[in-house]
């Protein structure tokens, strides 16, 4: 280790601080939900933190934690003083019905434990540097190219050309912005704790899945779903690697939570907080803007096609605070065509310019190469739903089940949107896979139990959303939460 605790307690600490100061400017304070909390403060936190240290860069500003760290904190500061005097808290809602004690402190225990387990991952981890597969070849190598730039100038440029060194140089940056910030601690490149702002994309995931299920479902259910949630396969993995597929399973997640929210209580500050949250989703990876998009078609037509002027409030109210997301995918883009790099997938499609390496490079896509690869495809999902269980728990297995076998509960108003969205992102990820350059058995290999890793929380709020709305005994009985009913 080669951060000192003050240094460490400012990689953590000043992100909470900023994420707490951006949740009040929406109205939210712990008293909202004492659980979910912290988790929304680091992700909002961390966003804050890749943002501001992006326009850092364009600025030249010294890339130095003596200069960083106080900026961030009097711009915490000014945003909490105005939120103070603008914006209204958003209280916490009364429970429906008490529950036996042995269920309360077994809900507790699931929740330290699941904390536990991740924390002791992230120890273990710390015996290992950052050296090989995609945390160093994608995202730990364009934090060092940023670093030493120390700027996004001509030297940033001529890094990103390096020939192999970062791969897939079109992805988001928050994953490389947040290693930089711990790099700006450091005053060097290190290569252990960077993996930190990363990792702790795990215990959020804990208390934003364990407060969205234990609102819905009884202490006791809602420990089974956190489980499961909180020991897959990809997240116990991600507590070793800094993949940024865990910042996308967060930011669906919460997103879809948050609706549910709404869609329970009404309250406009869980669409604020939706739509700020969502910018995590495409600052982390290019399959970010599917889940956008999926969002927007499932639960923003319907209230466009809506009289009521209730769902045309929403819609305004949603597409007003959705501004920070749409800046956020513009520049994204503009900065890709800035720095002349793009995806290899897209260039295998419409370019002679694909990598080499590509399998199809120069022949474009075409109807018969795509026909031929929907066998594979297939397959290889099959067996990630029925074959490989341990890899998502179930999780998937079960929302497909009950999504085949029970359309009208599936279906019904109270998760529409909800399962549609879900199913919308799942198809497009399969889809994608038609016209890869790639090799297509490499492809899947590599890939798909990533992809499929990224909906597995959302899913697995999903299954318990059913169960409660299925046996009404199993729900938590709060008195916000009447779009629960079935039908």
């Amino acid at each position: 280790m080669t951060l000192g605790p003050l240094a460490l307690l400012s990689v953590v600490g000043i992100p909470l601080a900023l994420g707490a100061a951006l949740l009040r400017l929406q109205g939210i304070v712990p008293r909202t939900d004492r659980l979910a909390y912290l988790g929304w403060a680091w992700i909002q936190g961390a966003l804050g933190v890749g943002l501001g240290l992006s326009a850092w860069l364009w600025v030249g500003a010294p890339l130095r934690a003596a200069w960083l760290a106080p900026a961030f904190l009097v711009v915490a500061g000014l945003t909490l003083a105005l939120a103070r005097r603008r914006v209204p808290v958003l209280e916490p809602r009364a429970e429906g019905r008490a529950f036996p004690r042995w269920e309360r402190i077994l809900f507790a225990l699931a929740v330290a434990a699941m904390l536990a387990a991740l924390a002791d991952r992230i120890l273990l981890a710390s015996g290992w540097a950052v050296a090989a597969s995609d945390e160093a070849l994608i995202y730990a190598s364009k934090a060092k190219v940023i670093f030493h730039a120390g700027d996004f100038g001509a030297e940033f440029r001529r890094g990103l050309a390096l020939p192999g060194f970062v791969q897939h140089p079109d992805y988001p940056p928050l994953n490389p912005l947040l290693q930089v910030w711990v790099h700006a601690h450091a005053g060097e490149v290190v290569h252990v704790e960077n993996r930190l702002p990363i990792q702790l994309f795990g215990p959020a995931l804990v208390l934003v899945a364990a407060a969205a299920l234990r609102r819905r479902a009884r202490p006791g259910v809602a420990a089974l779903f956190l489980v499961c949630i909180a020991t897959l396969n990809f997240t116990e993995m991600s507590m070793r690697k800094a993949y940024a597929d865990l910042l996308v399973a967060v930011g669906a997640l919460v997103v879809w939570d948050l609706w549910q929210r709404h869609r329970e209580d009404g309250e406009r500050a869980w669409l604020r907080l939706l739509a700020t949250s969502a910018c995590l989703l495409v600052w982390s990876k290019n399959e970010g803007l599917l889940h956008v998009v999926a969002f927007g078609l499932a639960a923003g037509l319907p209230l466009l096609l809506r009289r009521r002027p209730e769902g045309r409030a929403a819609l305004r109210t949603l597409a007003a605070w959705g501004v920070p997301l749409l800046a956020s995918i513009l520049y994204l883009a503009w900065f890709n065509a800035h720095f002349g790099v793009g995806n290899d997938l897209v260039a295998s499609w419409t370019s002679l310019e694909a990598p080499p390496e590509l399998e199809t490079r120069g022949q474009g896509l075409t109807l018969e190469r795509a026909s031929q690869r929907v066998a594979p495809i297939l397959a290889s999902f099959a067996r990630q739903v029925l074959r490989d269980p341990e890899r998502s728990q179930g999780l998937l297995f079960l929302f497909l089940l009950l999504v085949l076998l029970d359309p009208p509960r599936a279906f019904a108003r109270a998760r529409a949107a909800f399962t549609v969205g879900l199913l919308i992102v799942q198809l497009g990820y399969l889809a994608v896979y038609l016209g890869t350059g790639w090799e297509i058995e490499r492809h899947l290999a590599t890939s798909l139990h990533r992809l499929v890793f990224h909906l597995l929380p959302a899913q697995g709020l999903w299954v318990c959303l059913y169960v409660a709305a299925t046996l009404p005994r199993l729900a938590s009985g709060r008195v916000d939460a009447p779009f629960l009913r079935s039908r």
